[in-house]
């Protein structure tokens, strides 16, 4: 989920393996760091105010743990700034979960397939957003592909193998083709009985994008956000006065940096 940027090729499952290895080691890595800049003295609370803080903040959300890393002078508006970015990542788990029987996109689940369903401006550019995306992938993003999913046994802890019959209509009722939009009204409706949308391949990458944007409407300048580890966004600059840095290790030698990235204003994401 590059920030803001078009969706490129998939990555390999060698590359997916490697990616969220390394940024698992490097968001330990990266709280040790700023927890140590933390309890350096420049940094304690009797410091001159121009001097750097570092806190974390952490929130349950959309199945994963989302953590916000920032680096500045201010503490206390520090925090305050993260924990409304988190409270807007708390918003969109209620509003995108399907799990959720309350949310707009079970909502739309339930009546779109019957009548035009109106949904928040926002949802809606989203949701169109996903529909050129599955285009522009000749289907490899694809939101309507969660009866393929269940059939698979994914969510259930029961895993089969469904049969050529069920996987044949099941396709059926798969692809944006079937997605109807009203832009006049922001409403959206199915072609078809049966169609389903989950963006469980989107909502990570869409809260960090919009909680960055309350950081940045706050004046956060510095920080790095995650939600699960699959996905990382890092604005301005990391405690070192540079992009944020992780390595990608090789798995069959932890020691050897294949790879380093360094985002800044920028995002990355990856799917086991």
């Amino acid at each position: 989920h590059p920030h803001e940027t078009q969706e490129g090729p998939s990555p390999t499952p060698m590359f997916r393996l490697l990616l969220a290895m390394a940024t698992g080691r490097w968001l330990k890595k990266m709280a040790e760091r700023l927890e140590e800049a933390a309890s350096s003295p420049e940094a304690q609370p009797n410091a001159p105010a121009a001097e750097r803080v570092f806190p974390r903040v952490q929130r349950a959300a959309m199945g994963s743990l989302f953590e916000i890393y920032l680096v500045g002078n201010d503490r206390d508006a520090l925090m305050g700034a993260a924990e409304e970015a988190l409270d807007e990542i708390t918003r969109l788990d209620r509003q995108l979960s399907h799990y959720r029987s309350e949310s707009d996109i079970a909502r739309i689940n339930s009546q779109a397939a019957t009548e035009w369903v109106r949904v928040d401006p926002d949802l809606y550019r989203l949701l169109r957003r996903c529909a050129r995306i599955s285009e522009a992938t000749e289907g490899a993003f694809d939101i309507t592909t969660q009866p393929l999913v269940r059939a698979w046994g994914f969510h259930d802890g029961q895993p089969r193998v469904p049969d050529d019959a069920e996987v044949s209509a099941l396709l059926a009722k798969t692809g944006a083709r079937h997605l109807l939009f009203d832009d006049t009204l922001s409403s959206v409706a199915f072609a078809r009985p049966g169609v389903e949308i989950a963006l469980g391949a989107i909502g990570k990458g869409h809260a960090l994008d919009e909680a960055a944007k309350v950081l940045r409407f706050h004046g956060v300048r510095n920080a790095v956000l995650h939600g699960g580890q699959s996905t990382i966004l890092g604005i301005g600059e990391g405690p070192d006065g540079e992009g944020w840095l992780f390595p990608l290790h090789d798995p069959t030698d932890p020691e050897r940096t294949l790879e380093q990235v360094c985002l800044r204003d920028q995002a990355l994401s990856t799917s086991s």
